[in-house]
């Protein structure tokens, strides 16, 4: 995850969003998904060359991703997505606030905006 943001994953697929000077929940939020996908993609690459060190047909190994049903990865979709939040949010109001500012802020009594 770390290696696929200091690559800049996201703004390839988002560049005209993330570029635009409009909310920063939209930046948090198309993060988050590009990275639920990117998940998702290194998940089944995984579980395919698992599948392949042990002898199995792509079709064997291929991960069957929340039941295999749609409504069951649709909802790990929402899932992943949603856990990745907290995390963008943190990253992204750092870079607007300072990383240092937002620390002192979350976590000590002293400096309150």
């Amino acid at each position: 995850m770390l290696v696929a943001e200091d690559v800049n994953f996201a703004d390839r697929f988002f560049r005209n969003i993330l570029a635009r000077n409009g909310p920063l929940v939209y930046v948090i939020l198309f993060r988050s998904i590009a990275f639920t996908l990117l998940f998702f993609v290194f998940d089944i690459i995984e579980e395919i060359v698992v599948g392949a060190f042990k002898e199995k047909s792509i079709a064997e190994s291929f991960p069957k991703i929340g039941g295999g049903s749609l409504r069951g990865i649709f909802s790990m979709i929402v899932v992943i997505t949603v856990l990745l939040i907290p995390f963008f949010a943190y990253r992204e109001v750092g870079k607007v606030i300072g990383e240092r500012r937002l620390h002192s802020v979350l976590f000590t009594r002293e400096n309150q905006l």
